[in-house]
């Protein structure tokens, strides 16, 4: 063939990139630019004056015949018809999204059938430079990987009035590109401009993609979850990054040709030669297909239902902030609500001066802070005053640095010291009295079970154990609930994972990619003390404190290495079965002593016992923060690092699933 004939369809924003390609491979011999088509006589004037190119306000027959490729870069309500005009006479290269419906989609199948090898969709970023590294990446790997994230969203603070899945249809594109595998679940929602779409490729391969438009800056990333390491590509930096426990690699990219360029060679070279077909049906029309089928749908179906697993205080709390819009059930393991570490917990109400090392973590508790006191003022016992003490032989957090991060983030203390004889004066550097308070936990306790009491679309279930669960076809969950020496099944469209050391149980069941945690078997003593109600932490080095429970001159006493029996990172990321259990009281009190002297007075009541949960590779000990995972297929696991953040917790997870059904 000699140097085909080409005709550009649609010249605004996107078909003038479209037009400087063509241009470029003109220069090269490539192509003959024969026409444009311009929407309107305005358009047609001003293409005419900067181009030397035959301009057109509409295509026909007589056009037609003499061209031998057009090019369709229009709004998708117009295309089909352009496609049914244009495939008679010539090969078509047409830019996305190409259809709105299943039954537009269903007409472009027939044309296909009809004119086989003679259309190519715009999928470019198959094109795309790190799109392409990334296949052989992952072709080069053995196992599938548990979850792809991609993300396709841009700036936009306004109402956009278009499909995000069309949009962005080349995400569904890229998944098929790298992996090739049918969809056997999906699932999908919206929240203001943006659709999230959450997909099992296969029998274990999860995909969630963000797409549409939000006020942040814009984004296009694709990050890879194997069990051994993670890819993350930006696909508008064109790098690559592959890390693993010990190694990081960087692939940076040329920007030099564009994935549009690419295309447009890749659809010349077979219409020169055509010794191979074009487009398979399925590549054209699979992606579109997807997209369209999840696409968010208005609920019909009543109420929604949501589970929660774990009654402590998080997941307690999001059953109240979700049960104005949700059919609420709360699955409890233990005969009683918060059994576990919302009990086995020094129960303060924290200011921030805990966490000098991580201002996020004070940051944190200061945003969160009205929220909790909002509804539960009452259980705070502010009467117990509270002082904080760095050692005198501590290196990490001399006074001074201490007593800047306290006031560089606007806490409220005095240089106080506690009465005599609590603390050892010549041990510590400095102490301050500040403004934090302690919980009457039986008092936050009861006033949790009176608003769930009076929630009237939230059931509570203790001694319930969830012992399996399974995600349907359609998205929504099967648990298999262990009460009562008996099993049964329920099906919910929400599921909350709540239960704070077992935040790996989604990913044992669902195969989402588990987080590596650190578990430590953690002691804290109840002992009796002959003094006022009062609490004393020592920072840095022992990291030791007494905390006054507010009654019966009880206290509770904790020590960041000695109140740590065991430590395990174990590798299906759940908590392991501990065994026998000693106490290592003496030792506890032995260490703290020596900056709290008064504990040599102490009678030991009891000890308890819980597991704690941590990143596995954390470095920063201060760092406390509640982290929020959303799984997507509307499945979140939340671990929260202190009681004061659970009402805004639950909260930001409630108003993500109610804004979601407002489709």
């Amino acid at each position: 063939m000699q140097k085909p004939k080409v005709c550009l369809v649609g010249v605004g924003h996107f078909g003038k990139s479209h037009l400087q390609e063509w241009l470029k491979l003109q220069e090269h011999g490539r192509v003959e630019i024969s026409a444009l088509v311009a929407e309107t006589d305005e358009s047609e004037s001003e293409l005419a004056a900067q181009y030397s190119v035959p301009v057109y306000t509409s295509l026909d027959a007589q056009l037609l015949e003499k061209i031998d490729i057009v090019d369709i870069v229009t709004p998708a309500a117009s295309q089909l018809d352009m496609i049914k005009k244009c495939l008679p006479h010539c090969f078509v290269l047409v830019e996305k999204p190409l259809v709105t419906s299943i039954d537009e989609l269903n007409l472009l199948d027939e044309l296909l059938s009809r004119y086989p090898n003679k259309l190519m969709l715009g999928h470019n970023y198959r094109f795309n430079p790190v799109v392409k590294i990334l296949q052989e990446l992952v072709m080069a790997r053995e196992q599938l990987p548990s979850l792809v994230e991609v993300t396709m969203l841009n700036v936009s603070a306004a109402e956009v009035d278009l499909n995000p899945n069309l949009e962005y249809v080349d995400a569904f594109d890229i998944m098929d590109y790298l992996f090739g595998l049918d969809s056997t679940i999906e699932s999908s929602h919206s929240v203001a401009n943006t659709h999230q779409v959450s997909i099992r490729y296969g029998d274990s391969l999860h995909c969630v993609m963000n797409l549409g438009w939000h006020n942040k800056p814009s984004k296009r990333s694709i990050h890879i979850v194997y069990p051994d390491a993670d890819i993350s590509c930006d696909l508008f930096r064109y790098s690559i990054k592959i890390s693993s426990d010990n190694h990081l690699e960087t692939i940076n990219l040329s920007h030099e040709r564009t994935s549009l360029r690419d295309e447009m060679i890749s659809f010349l070279d077979f219409v020169s030669s055509q010794s191979e077909n074009l487009v398979p049906p399925d590549l054209a029309t699979r992606p579109l297909r997807t997209a369209l089928r999840t696409t968010p749908k208005k609920r019909t179906n009543g109420r929604p239902r949501a589970a929660i697993i774990g009654g402590g205080v998080f997941g307690t709390n999001c059953a109240l902030e979700m049960n104005h819009f949700c059919d609420v059930s709360v699955f409890e393991r233990h005969e009683n609500l918060m059994e576990e570490v919302s009990f086995v917990n020094q129960w303060r109400h924290h200011s921030g001066f805990h966490y000098p090392r991580s201002y996020d973590t004070i940051q944190e508790i200061r945003s969160t802070k009205n929220d909790f006191e909002e509804l539960y003022n009452d259980a705070v016992i502010r009467d117990n005053i509270s002082y904080f003490c760095p050692s005198a032989t501590g290196v990490e957090i001399p006074a001074e640095r201490y007593l800047a991060a306290c006031s560089s983030n606007y806490l409220s203390y005095s240089i106080e010291y506690p009465p005599a004889g609590i603390v050892d004066r010549d041990a510590i550097s400095v102490s301050i009295k500040t403004d934090e308070g302690v919980y009457d936990f039986y008092k936050l306790r009861d006033m949790i079970e009176r608003r769930l009491a009076a929630a009237e679309n939230t059931n509570v279930f203790v001694g319930a154990n969830i012992v399996d669960a399974e995600i349907l076809p359609d998205g929504r969950k099967k648990l298999s609930i262990e009460r009562n020496g008996e099993i049964k099944t329920e099906v919910f469209d929400y599921l909350i994972n709540a239960t704070y050391s077992n935040r790996n149980l989604l990913a044992k069941w669902f195969s989402f990619p588990v987080e590596k945690l650190r578990f430590d078997l953690y002691e804290m003593l109840v002992v009796r003390l002959p003094i006022e109600q009062l609490c004393v932490t020592i920072i840095d080095g022992p990291f030791t404190s007494i905390v006054g429970m507010g009654h019966d001159n009880l206290f509770l006493v904790s020590h960041i290495h000695d109140s740590v029996l065991k430590s395990q990172v174990t590798e299906d990321g759940m908590p392991p079965d501990w065994g026998e259990i000693q106490s290592n009281s003496h030792n506890m009190l032995l260490s703290a002593s020596k900056y709290i002297p008064v504990l040599k007075q102490a009678e030991i009541v009891e000890s308890r016992y819980a597991t704690r949960a941590v990143n596995a590779f954390a470095r920063d000990f201060d760092a406390r923060p509640t982290v929020i995972r959303n799984h997507g297929f509307d499945c979140w696991s939340v671990m929260g690092g202190k009681i004061i953040t659970c009402v805004s917790n639950a909260r930001e997870i409630a108003t993500t699933i109610e804004r979601s059904l407002r489709v």
